[in-house]
């Protein structure tokens, strides 16, 4: 396991865990897989977090008003013309990133990895359909 993934892991622990974690592992007892296997038994399991945009209440608000404004929209829809666009960070990390967590706990916001907003070199790919 990697260091950035070993943190990521360690992150989502409670303080008392950590503590005992950090514990026998500076005394030999215990090994990355045991500590794993521990977590694994204690419920929590590594998954992809859920990735999101950071959003405020006024951007939430703001999307909410735009919604409401085109819900009856029936012609204006057929004059839509829908685009697809894929972008390749050059900078920044591949995206596999686990977060070690409880089931039905996905939305909690220690279990989002909010996406990079600013700007970052890259290539975009783009098509019109």
């Amino acid at each position: 396991m990697s260091r950035g993934k070993q943190r990521s892991a360690f992150d989502q622990v409670s303080d008392f865990d950590r503590g005992r974690i950090v514990a026998y592992r500076d005394c030999g007892f215990m090994s990355a897989r045991t500590i794993r296997r521990r977590l694994l038994h204690s419920g929590l399991s590594a998954r992809r977090p859920l990735l999101g945009l950071p959003l405020t209440q006024i951007h939430r608000r703001l999307r909410r008003n735009w919604c409401d404004e085109r819900r009856m929209w029936a012609e204006q829809w057929n004059e839509v013309v829908f685009t697809d666009e894929s972008r390749v960070c050059l900078q920044h990390h591949d995206g596999r990133i686990r977060v070690w967590r409880h089931h039905g706990e996905r939305m909690l916001n220690t279990c989002v990895m909010h996406r990079h907003t600013g700007p970052a070199p890259g290539i975009i790919v783009w098509r019109q359909y």
